[in-house]
């Protein structure tokens, strides 16, 4: 098949068109070869090809499947390729805006790419809007999950097909850490578990440490209960239970976050026996207990009140006398 490369061009020094070999060049393998400068000036250059169209620089030892390895190639798929042997980079006037290393890694306002994509000092925004809960997603994707990143952040859009509202979703199929100075503070388990300083959270918010707060409240609706019965023999089992003082074991259990000095308590073993509702087993190596200390509060409430009725009987007998 015949094949032509038709310029039409005004040159700087030169013009030419056709099936040409310009000078300075030797073994010529294309329609036109130069060494030097061509000026193309209030026209296009257009290559007319079934084959490989290549616009570019190519060197003999890094010519690879005849596309150019420094400049644009069009394949009979009509695919573009711009190719940079060593890599590329995207200026606007003299300065830099995007570059892309022999190795892939793409920079963005930086020509020193430590990453596979790297943005220096800049925002990256996915913007739109649909009244189909469109997704905007920055994140790292595996087979299990193909709607939601299960790695990374996504947006949903308003007035989603399902009803959800709309909000960013910062998801990890495995669960989520955050870290400050290289120490995870705060984990959310595959389970939904929250976990402040502890690594594998036992209950739905597991904190480490000391919690400051103007009031915790629990669910105490009657309409939310059923099998309501009175509380008996409160003062005695009070008696049965023992307070102590004790320091903890902060050498021994460093994770557990302890505090120093003597503290005031009582001991989840012993509370077990006589109120099993108020003390949990939690699901470390250990099986390590802790009571609901808020829950005794109703036994003692009722053990003052027995205390109370047997002071009043105790008035009435001595008037008696």
């Amino acid at each position: 098949m015949k094949k032509t490369l038709l310029i039409v061009a005004f040159c700087v020094g030169c013009f030419s068109y056709g099936q040409q070999q310009w000078t300075g060049v030797n073994n010529t393998t294309s329609a036109i070869e130069r060494t030097g400068l061509v000026t193309i000036v209030n026209n296009d250059l257009n290559l007319f090809s079934s084959l490989h169209k290549s616009i570019g620089f190519s060197t003999s030892d890094r010519t690879t499947d005849n596309v150019a390895n420094y400049g644009l190639t069009n394949t009979p798929e009509n695919t573009v390729t711009l190719s940079g042997w060593n890599g590329l980079n995207f200026y606007t006037g003299t300065v830099p805006r995007m570059s892309i290393t022999n190795v892939g890694n793409v920079g963005i306002g930086t020509t020193d790419i430590q990453s596979k994509f790297q943005v220096e000092n800049g925002d990256i925004n996915s913007t739109g809007w649909s009244n189909q809960g469109a997704t905007r997603r920055i994140g790292f994707y595996t087979e299990l999950d193909s709607d939601i990143s299960n790695y990374g952040l996504s947006y949903k859009g308003m007035f989603s097909t399902n009803n959800e509202r709309p909000g960013v979703i910062l998801s990890g199929y495995y669960g989520l850490t955050f870290n400050t100075v290289g120490t995870e503070r705060v984990r959310i388990d595959d389970s939904g578990n929250v976990g402040i300083g502890k690594i594998n959270p036992s209950s739905t918010l597991d904190v480490n440490g000391e919690i400051t707060a103007l009031a915790i409240k629990g669910p105490s609706d009657i309409r939310f209960k059923k099998n309501i019965k009175p509380l008996e023999n409160s003062l005695h089992k009070i008696i049965l239970l023992n307070g102590y003082t004790y320091e903890w074991k902060k050498d021994e259990f460093p994770d557990k976050n302890f505090k120093k000095g003597i503290d005031i308590g009582l001991i989840a073993q012993e509370v077990e026996k006589v109120f099993p509702e108020v003390v949990y087993t939690d699901k470390d190596e250990m099986k390590s207990k802790s009571i609901d200390y808020s829950k005794l509060v109703p036994v003692l409430i009722e053990s003052i009140k027995e205390l109370q009725k047997e002071v009043e009987e105790l008035k009435a007998e001595l008037k008696k006398k």
